[in-house]
């Protein structure tokens, strides 16, 4: 937990929250205390409520009492429509700067009965919140170039050197909105690392003599490790891994300062007494039953997959003896056809007959 020290040699304990638009009025103070050649015509409701995120140290034991606040958002305020500025400032870096790894604080102070400026606090913060930033860009506008001495004098520069690197310097034309002549600045951009505030972690296999700097560690959150398993119970641990078992550590300037075990093997059942998964698979009989279930679904959809085959090769047969009969059915039909044309031809000669019958009556009837 961050602390600070303020006048009097008193030390405050400290906390971390976003500053709401509604506590401008709290540190409008501060702000008449600062120059203006750091944050000139600037509207802090419109810079608070436009920022990627507004970070504020406040009282621990008082939530009214503000001590800092940092404004950060992903454009400066001096120049918000040049896009290849970051290119421009952070042309030798590396990483490069980009839209993705670099965030602008644009606005920044303190309570002047702080005896040490907590602009570092409010870095580390920024990016313990955002681990993507990589780093911080402020545009500081000046006069002219000061040498270092200057800077020294100067508080609240000196305030910000010490926590920035001075990595690009540029001139500017502006036209005075109130006399309209052309005058000419001189802004000079510095930078924040993010590995200045938060070490960048070495990940690497543990090993026995890490033991030494992680037991105080370990001591300092409990001693039932200690008495229950002896006073070199992390090395023995260290030195029983095996193709089931691991640990690692995370190393900072070749000192492990975390640790953590990994086991293959579980105990299902002492997983199901120490935690609480009620919205998950609670222990190894939940696990069985969700694959009985999920083979229980294969086969149902084979079942339906089956049927649907059966269906399909019934339609198929039905369809083959309707075409079946229909054939039949034509010949048949034409097979009576035939007959009925024979039967005319009969009755056809049945009545020639009769003609000539009646013909050969006649003529002996007239003999």
């Amino acid at each position: 937990m961050p602390t600070i020290s303020i006048k009097g040699g008193k030390t405050i304990q400290l906390t971390v929250r976003t500053l709401f638009s509604s506590e401008i009025h709290k540190i409008e103070k501060y702000h008449n205390l600062w120059k203006p050649k750091l944050y000139n015509r600037i509207n802090l409701v419109e810079i608070v409520e436009k920022s990627i995120i507004s970070i504020a140290l406040i009282d621990e034991n008082d939530n009214d009492k503000i001590y800092a606040v940092a404004i950060f958002n992903y454009k400066p305020n001096r120049f918000p429509y040049s896009n290849k500025l970051l290119e421009q400032v952070g042309n030798d870096a590396e990483p490069k700067f980009t839209q993705l790894n670099s965030i602008w604080l644009n606005y920044y102070v303190s309570d002047p009965v702080c005896t040490k400026s907590p602009i570092a606090e409010l870095l580390k913060a920024l990016f313990t919140i955002n681990y993507d930033v990589e780093y911080c860009v402020m545009d500081v506008l000046q006069e002219r170039i000061l040498t270092k001495s200057e800077i020294e004098q100067d508080d609240e520069l000196n305030v910000i050197y010490k926590n920035f690197q001075p990595i690009h310097e540029m001139d500017t034309i502006e036209k005075e909105s109130n006399t309209n002549q052309l005058t000419k600045h001189h802004f000079v951009f510095l930078v924040a690392v993010r590995n200045d505030f938060i070490p960048r972690l070495r990940i690497r296999s543990a090993r026995v003599e890490d033991n030494d700097d992680l037991v105080p560690i370990f001591n300092k959150q409990t001693n039932i490790l200690r008495k229950t398993y002896g006073e070199y119970f992390l090395a023995e641990l260290i030195e029983a891994q095996d193709n089931t078992m691991k640990c690692i550590v995370a190393e900072v300037n070749g000192r492990a300062i975390a640790f953590m075990s990994i086991s293959t093997e579980v105990s299902y059942d002492t997983v199901r007494d120490c935690c609480l998964f009620n919205t998950f698979y609670k222990n190894k009989e939940d696990v069985k039953q969700r694959k009985n279930n999920d083979a229980n679904f294969d086969n149902f959809t084979d079942n339906v997959k089956n049927c649907v085959r059966k269906l399909d090769d019934a339609n198929i047969t039905e369809k083959d003896n309707t075409i079946h009969n229909n054939e039949n059915n034509s010949i048949e039909n034409h097979d009576n056809s035939n007959n009925d044309d024979i039967d005319i031809i009969n009755n056809f000669d049945d009545v020639i007959s009769n003609k000539e019958n009646n013909e050969t009556n006649i003529e002996i009837e007239k003999d």
